[in-house]
């Protein structure tokens, strides 16, 4: 009795529950209002509640979520498009133009387009590789510029790129050897003492590191495609925890040089992996040799590139021109 007791009380201290009332269409209250709940009880709930607010913004703004390449032959069709917290691996052999490539992004997303860019590049100098994105900007030849000679037109050439160069958000680490934890707080260094401050979210600040193979990790592992994989895997970490785009160099197996029945480029020719390379990354990308090209000795050379890998979008190949004087890839 004294249990039916306490039911009844506590039914009838209980406030009587509110009736139903109709729901409110699209007019009345968009998507991005509902409340959001306690990400503990409702994570779902949660994420689309951010995502239809991220939605709406772009399509009130005409954003896009995504930054663009800056060459049209990648960025109209989908073949490559860089988001925050992805990975993007550019692949050659040497000497086919990956530093070149890289540099060529760097030029348009950072001196086009504004955005901050970190660039690790353990090949060069800092003060080698503004050399050379002097030369990629005022089509300087590399020959006349280390000689120490230019002439009258280069001169004005350069002279109407500096405004653009001079005020760019670039920021260059040339240490030749670097353990990944350096690289990591490095990176988290320059995202909240250099980006924060100067209003670059993560639609408007990259990574860029030339040479996989000069990134060592803090382990020593039984061999280095074990210590491949283990860099490869915290790059992709990296690129989330910072939500920013990463793009690095890679080279590619000698094997792709060999008569086989399949000549173009496949994921499993990239250089020392045992599939961790392509499986952790979002992007990659293979500079080779245009098929046609049968001298390598002109100013202009015909380069294939090979989007083998794109998470988003559609696989598939374009052509770059390189410029061997200024060692810029230009589209044809």
């Amino acid at each position: 009795m004294a249990v039916s007791k306490s039911k009844k009380s506590r039914t009838s201290d209980t406030a009587p529950t509110p009736p139903r009332t109709a729901s409110h269409g699209p007019s009345d209250q968009g998507l991005s209002e509902l409340p959001p709940e306690d990400a503990s009880l409702d994570s779902f709930r949660n994420t689309l509640h951010a995502v239809i607010q991220s939605l709406e913004q772009r399509f009130s703004t005409r954003s896009v979520p995504f930054i663009e390449t800056g060459f049209k032959c990648l960025d109209d069709d989908g073949y490559l498009r860089l988001r925050p917290g992805e990975l993007t691996l550019i692949a050659a052999r040497p000497g086919l133009g990956k530093t070149s490539f890289l540099l060529s992004f760097i030029s348009k997303l950072c001196f086009d387009q504004k955005r901050a860019v970190l660039l690790f590049n353990f090949m060069s100098s800092k003060q080698r590789t503004v050399e050379q994105l002097i030369c990629h900007e005022s089509h300087i030849d590399t020959r006349r510029y280390e000689a120490g000679f230019l002439v009258i037109e280069e001169w004005k050439s350069l002279t109407k790129a500096a405004p653009k160069m001079v005020d760019a958000p670039l920021w260059i680490e040339d240490t030749p050897f670097l353990l990944f934890n350096q690289i990591d707080t490095k990176a988290a260094e320059w995202i909240q003492n250099k980006c924060h401050p100067n209003g670059h979210d993560e639609l408007h600040r990259m990574i860029f590191i030339d040479g996989m193979r000069s990134i060592q990790s803090e382990q020593r592992y039984a061999s280095r495609v074990q210590e491949v994989g283990e860099v490869s895997r915290r790059l992709k970490v990296l690129a989330r925890m910072l939500n920013v785009p990463i793009v690095v160099t890679t080279g590619v197996s000698e094997w792709v040089e060999r008569p086989r029945a399949n000549p173009s480029y496949l994921l499993s020719d990239l250089h020392e992996t045992d599939g961790g390379l392509e499986e952790d990354a979002d992007n990659v990308l293979f500079i080779c040799r245009d098929e046609l090209e049968t001298n390598e000795d002109t100013d202009v050379l015909k380069r294939r590139i090979i989007v083998a890998k794109n998470r988003s979008g559609p696989t598939g190949s374009v052509y770059l021109d390189l410029h061997k004087p200024y060692m810029k890839f230009i589209e044809s």
